[in-house]
């Protein structure tokens, strides 16, 4: 059991199951139907189509997850740093600033 600081002192935290963990525990280690399952689809219900569509955005997904994982963190905050520099000069350009 975990316990969670507050300025009133220690409280004790019980840990429910994750939604997540409860989708895999009921799954036969099918990726497609997992990731069904995770976003509320029934695969059965699915045409033919369908599931080779789901199946195609699904590996892009995990592509595009790897290659983020690749990349160094540090280029990654400096990426979002310099987005959020251009954002609030685009807020303190304008008349009056926002």
């Amino acid at each position: 059991m975990s316990s969670l600081w507050t300025p009133d002192g220690e409280r004790p935290v019980q840990r429910a199951a994750s939604p997540a963990a409860e989708v895999e525990e009921g799954l036969s280690g099918d990726p497609l139907r997992a990731a069904a399952a995770a976003i509320g689809v029934d695969l059965d219900s699915l045409t033919e189509e369908e599931r080779n569509q789901l199946q195609t955005e699904l590996n892009e997904m995990m592509r595009v997850r790897r290659e983020v994982a690749a990349t160094p963190a540090a280029e990654m905050l400096a990426n979002y740093l310099m987005r959020f520099f251009d954002l609030a000069t685009i807020y303190l350009e304008g008349e009056p600033p926002a």
